[in-house]
């Protein structure tokens, strides 16, 4: 029987320059781009809560709304200051008329003029730090959104350093996850990456490193 001798068959091709791709698999958290805690500008009693964990609300949406033993002593200020304008205002009239008839000096009309001044900066700023003391009686929500938690209740006591709620905003989300350092080598902002989840691919951007 005559064997015959088996040889590859070899070809031969141009070497061309090209890129090696490598893929890198890493897991992350969704989230949502925009998420913010909601801390009341003031402290005091709640009255009245407004939302729940999970529902949905428009921005400026009332959340809750906040008791204040200060109002009482602000709207006090306030009618103090009105009636030293009032009364400012009465004599600083009676001085126009008086220096009209050469009665008083310039210089007593001048310190009338500049209490009278001095009076409605006075009315102002009380009535400035009254109404922004109002308005931050009632928390409402910087944007629209889902609200993701909520940790307070009616009667209970806040402050200005707590949150009382997260809100997360609907649209776009984000991604975080962490690298390694060989792999934060390769990665530069703007690249495309692919995400997956539940079997659907997406395509992303990096935007923060």
């Amino acid at each position: 029987v005559e064997e015959y001798e088996h040889r590859p068959t070899v070809s031969t091709v141009t070497p061309e320059q090209g890129d090696i791709l490598l893929y890198t698999e890493l897991t992350g958290t969704i989230e949502p781009q925009t998420k913010a805690a909601v801390i009341p500008k003031m402290g005091g009693e709640v009255l009245e809560v407004h939302f729940q964990a999970g529902d949905y609300v428009e921005a400026g949406t009332v959340l809750l709304t906040i008791d204040s033993d200060a109002l009482t002593s602000l709207k006090l200020q306030v009618d103090a200051a009105q009636i030293t304008l009032n009364d400012s205002n009465k004599n600083l009239s009676r001085m126009q008329v008086l220096f009209a008839g050469g009665d008083v000096a310039a210089q007593s009309l001048e310190q009338a003029q500049n209490a009278a001044e001095s009076a409605r900066i006075a009315y102002e700023s009380a009535s400035n730090q009254y109404e922004l003391h109002i308005r931050n009686m009632t928390v409402t929500a910087p944007f629209s959104g889902i609200i993701e938690s909520r940790s307070v209740e009616p009667h209970d006591f806040v402050g200005s350093s707590g949150a009382v709620c997260v809100i997360s905003a609907k649209g776009e989300l984000q991604v975080n996850f962490g690298v390694t350092e060989k792999t934060l080598a390769n990665l530069s902002l703007g690249d495309i990456v692919q995400i997956e989840k539940n079997g659907t691919g997406y395509e992303a951007v990096v935007t923060e490193i």
